[in-house]
């Protein structure tokens, strides 16, 4: 953390007493990193002055896969309605598509719900391995 502290003073993204530099940073991840030292500038006297830098940059990362998570939960209910509502056009090429996405969807749903934390991952989990089960039924 010290050397990205180094890094964005010398880029003047951060000014040496912890305040908004002249030149913004260009990606989010760097606009994250310097509102980061900025919040914990009364602090950077303390010992675990590094430690809590990190924590308030990387703090909602992991709702982020919960996201993906959820989104892949309403695409396969986007998926399977427009199956029912379009069955009678479904055909060989089509079929196959429409199976892909029915078999897909919950399989990286319940993936990106084991990377999050917390009772919504085991929540995103189980909908997810529901709509697996869901498949299984469709196909058999």
């Amino acid at each position: 953390m010290e050397n990205y502290q180094k890094g964005l003073i010398r880029d003047k993204n951060l000014n040496e007493d912890l305040t908004r530099g002249p030149i913004t940073a260009k990606t989010k991840n760097g606009q994250r990193l310097v509102s980061a030292f900025i919040t914990n500038q009364n602090k950077k006297d303390e010992k675990d002055f590094y430690i809590q830098v990190a924590k308030e940059w990387v703090k909602g990362y992991d709702k982020k896969p919960h996201t993906v998570s959820l989104l892949f939960i309403i695409l396969f209910l986007l998926w399977w309605a427009s199956g029912i509502f379009l069955s009678q056009y479904i055909s060989n090429i089509t079929g196959l598509i429409f199976l892909l996405g029915i078999f897909l969807f919950p399989i990286l749903g319940f993936f990106f719900a084991g990377l999050g934390k917390g009772w919504k991952k085991w929540l995103l989990a189980a909908i997810n391995i529901f709509f697996f089960i869901v498949f299984v039924t469709i196909i058999f």
